[in-house]
């Protein structure tokens, strides 16, 4: 907006200029001509416009000399900060190269999933630090370094962790008992052949010699065997003089 205003300036001073010349006879503007040329360059640099335009060409002089000193003095902090990211962009890149590595090797290792008494033992240390958490925001509580909204959240919050952690180390060592109290058997496939390739053979009964048991019939169309007359006797009929029976002996 200045040079502006110091540019109309200097147009109206010229056009003023141009109009005295005008005005001049033919021998002021000769004795002009004749004369030195500092009092034709006094004609132009006495007006306002051109001491404003003076004026801001030294201010600018002395803005750049400002900003140049400043950059001087910013050099070493310059060079201090690319050093620092040259060094920050060396190191990015070995560490990107290292978790390349890493990955590349991650599925050639043997990779096994944690056993139950790791799982274990990390849910109970895990349950100690959630309590070890809650005792100290009860502390700071009970000290009044923290207010009650503040202590209520957090120590819901960490007690809830707490009971999850010790729920799930118990259902890990449930999971341990059970394993512990049912071996696991390998049964082997029955082989009909031998180590020497001959087929097995159960072995056979032993004989026993001829089963006797009661008759069951003719078989085949042949007549029931005969054992003979029983050593028993038949029971006697009952006499009808209504006396005591007697029973006969066996044998007599």
């Amino acid at each position: 907006m200045a040079y502006r205003l110091v540019d109309s300036q200097l147009r109206n001073e010229l056009t003023g200029l141009i109009r005295n010349f005008q005005e001049m006879s033919n021998d002021e503007l000769k004795c002009m001509i004749e004369c030195e040329d500092a009092t034709l360059d006094l004609q132009f640099s006495d007006g306002p416009a051109a001491r404003g335009m003076e004026r801001s060409r030294n201010q600018l002089l002395e803005e750049n000399r400002r900003i140049a000193r400043e950059n001087v003095d910013k050099e070493s902090q310059f060079f201090e900060l690319r050093n620092r990211l040259l060094q920050l962009y060396h190191e990015g890149k070995q560490l990107k190269s290292v978790v390349e590595q890493l990955q590349e090797n991650i599925p050639a290792s043997n990779c096994h999933p944690p056993t139950l008494d790791t799982i274990q033992a990390l849910l109970e240390a895990a349950a100690r630090e959630a309590e070890d958490e809650s005792e100290k925001i009860a502390s700071d509580f009970l000290s009044s370094t923290i207010n009650t909204e503040d202590f209520l959240e957090k120590f819901i919050g960490s007690r809830k962790d707490l009971h999850l952690r010790r729920v799930r180390a118990e259902k890990a060592a449930e999971l341990m008992r059970e394993q512990n109290r049912v071996p696991t058997t390998n049964v082997l496939p029955f082989s009909r052949f031998t180590s020497a390739g001959v087929e097995y053979q159960p072995p056979s009964l032993p004989n026993m010699g001829p089963v006797i048991g009661p008759p069951i019939g003719p078989v085949y169309g042949s007549p029931m065997p005969s054992y003979g007359t029983s050593q028993y006797l038949p029971y006697p009929t009952p006499q009808s003089t209504g006396g005591p029976i007697s029973m006969p002996t066996p044998g007599l």
